[in-house]
């Protein structure tokens, strides 16, 4: 029990009340559908004001901890924050550019999310922008705010957090975290996509339609290693890839997609790729323009496979086979993957989900504009 302590303002009294009910809740001590003891009963424990109790109590229910009921008391909800409410922090915004470039990945994890919170399910995810350690972002700032409150079950966070390692974010010892991908020198769990399935998925493709002679787009910094892995996937296939066959366009910079196709397709007259593997999603749809404008049929004079991103809608008539990540089952399982750390379970430190055609998809793709918003309604204290 705690003593009372003269002189102290109510602010501290009730953050500190505050924090010992909460740590029953977070702890287990109090177990959903729960009863908190009554409010007389918290006053002479503490030595605390009615008041103060009172207020203590309209925060928890603020917070998503507890709920009350009329003449019977307050009790720990059912799906209480601390197991089924999920951060998931984008280093980025919508619209960004330069280093805080919002990319199709941000926007379809985004849509991801804003799907998880119209389903209506006891699983919520609240959303934070510009979280790339820059103290005096406001997106920061209000998640740290929020992540002391207790009130989430983890941390997601769709990047590798490399410029995150430094800052209080890896002081919330006891926060389950999960990222897309490792940040160095940290034992992050990671749980994200794995580039050299969907090549050996992407060459297979091709294979089975017959294509012997593979061209690649992709972008200057692309995955490690992918180089090197090229020559011996394509020979192992009794396939042939030259080294002017392999184009990189900066992702952000479409308007090069031209020239680079012209260069595979032009550069040798009797030898030119009849399959095409497209590395990143930025550049499938400006593809798809430069070989309606070209003349190029697809796939009878080049079949296309292209890295995608669900459940983002394509937005071009071409029959290109999209095969890549769908971001519902990659949050799905990042919020699996915070849930067994929770729990105590042995998680291993990467885990690689399948790439996918959209035929393979758990759930179907959705119009861009069936999930436009990612604005949440959660409590005053958690609002994002």
């Amino acid at each position: 029990m705690l003593k009372r302590r003269r002189g102290k303002s109510h602010v501290v009294r009730q953050e500190e009340i505050l924090a010992d009910l909460r740590k029953r809740i977070v702890s287990g001590v109090l177990k959903p559908g729960d009863r908190l003891p009554p409010q007389a009963q918290v006053v002479k424990e503490f030595g605390s004001s009615p008041l103060t109790v009172e207020r203590v109590f309209h925060r928890l229910v603020a917070l998503g901890f507890v709920r009350t009921e009329p003449r019977r008391g307050s009790f720990v909800v059912e799906h209480p924050p601390h197991l089924y409410r999920y951060a998931l922090a984008f280093s980025a915004h919508p619209g960004g550019t330069g280093e805080a470039w919002w990319s199709r990945f941000d926007r379809a994890t985004s849509e991801a999310a804003a799907r998880v919170n119209k389903a209506g399910g006891p699983r919520q995810v609240c959303v934070y922008y510009d979280c790339n350690g820059h103290s005096d972002s406001e997106g920061f700032q209000r998640l740290l705010s929020d992540l002391r409150t207790e009130a989430f079950a983890g941390l997601m966070l769709p990047f590798a957090p490399h410029d995150l390692t430094a800052t209080p974010i890896f002081e919330f010892e006891n926060l389950p975290l999960v990222a897309a991908d490792m940040a160095m020198g940290r034992s992050i769990k990671t749980v994200g996509h794995d580039p050299t399935a969907f090549l050996n998925r992407s060459l297979d493709l091709l294979l089975e339609q017959g294509r012997r002679n593979v061209g690649f787009l992709t972008t200057p910094m692309t995955f490690p290693g992918f180089w090197d892995q090229i020559p011996q996937m394509t020979r192992d296939r009794g396939m042939t890839s030259l080294p002017y066959w392999t184009q990189a366009v900066q992702a952000d910079v479409p308007f090069w997609v031209r020239h680079a196709v012209h260069a595979m397709l032009h550069s040798h007259e009797g030898s030119r790729p009849d399959g095409l593997i497209v590395t990143d999603d930025h550049l499938v749809e400006p593809l798809a323009d430069v070989l309606v404008g070209m003349g190029v049929r697809v796939p009878e004079d080049l079949a296309v496979v292209g890295h995608w991103n669900y459940p983002l809608a394509f937005e071009r008539d071409l029959p290109i086979q999209r095969l890549g990540w769908d971001a519902v089952e990659l949050l799905d399982c990042w919020m699996d993957n915070i849930d067994a750390q929770r729990r105590g379970e042995d998680v291993p430190l990467r885990t690689s989900i399948t790439p996918r055609l959209e035929h393979e998809l758990v759930k179907p793709t959705l119009p861009d504009t069936a999930l436009t918003s990612t604005h949440h309604h959660f409590p005053e204290e958690m609002k994002t």
